[in-house]
């Protein structure tokens, strides 16, 4: 049982499936509340042991819940990517922060 202020693992899952979820289905995260996302995030951060475990988990869900890992050779594809676009994706992303 949590202490008062603390949330359960299985609590942080359930909010993170289900801000993903709807995250994903919002055409662009640039038009959203930067704030909430800030304060959601750092939960999950500050309950994650490390950086890697924080993006291993994230990478996990979009692997169960999404897409993203499903590569499509098919230029007509209705879901997945073209071979190397996730990674693609991902260094681009990552890039646009350090600039």
């Amino acid at each position: 049982m949590p202490r008062n202020g603390q949330i359960n693992n299985l609590s942080i899952r359930i909010v993170y499936i289900h801000l993903f979820s709807n995250f994903l289905s919002i055409h662009n995260i640039y038009t959203m509340d930067q704030e909430t996302f800030d304060r959601f995030l750092g939960t999950v951060a500050r309950n994650t042991r490390s950086i890697e475990e924080l993006l291993k988990l994230f990478l996990s869900f979009l692997h169960r819940k999404s897409d993203f890992f499903i590569v499509d050779p098919n230029p007509r594809r209705k879901m997945g990517f073209a071979e190397g676009q996730a990674e693609e994706i991902v260094c681009k992303s990552m890039l646009t922060r350090y600039k």
